[in-house]
């Protein structure tokens, strides 16, 4: 389980260190930002913190992470966000859903 930034530490997890995989049963995502949040990246046009900037869409971290699959059979996924989340944005056509 993860919230914001840390939903996206089990899909690094599971990209890059494929011996998780048997591990994981279920993931879960509270207001995770696996895509990016465009907000961040309007935000952070100037001085910001490293943890912020990587969180923005199109940041080095989130291409390399989403070069990966975002999910892998055996692995139940589920995302909770609200229309009230100021950081994400909801998935955006055309963008990868988990479980999609």
């Amino acid at each position: 389980m993860g919230h914001s930034q840390g939903g996206m530490l089990g899909q690094w997890s599971t990209a890059w260190w494929p011996d998780t995989r048997d591990m994981v049963d279920s993931m879960v995502g509270l207001g995770s930002s696996n895509n990016g949040s465009d907000m961040l990246s309007l935000l952070c046009t100037g001085p910001c913190s490293e943890a912020l900037r990587q969180q923005s869409s199109g940041s080095q971290f989130l291409t390399l992470l989403n070069a990966q699959p975002e999910t892998y059979p055996g692995i139940s996924y589920t995302t909770i966000a609200t229309r009230y989340d100021e950081v994400v944005s909801p998935p955006r056509p055309g963008l990868p859903r988990a479980g999609a």
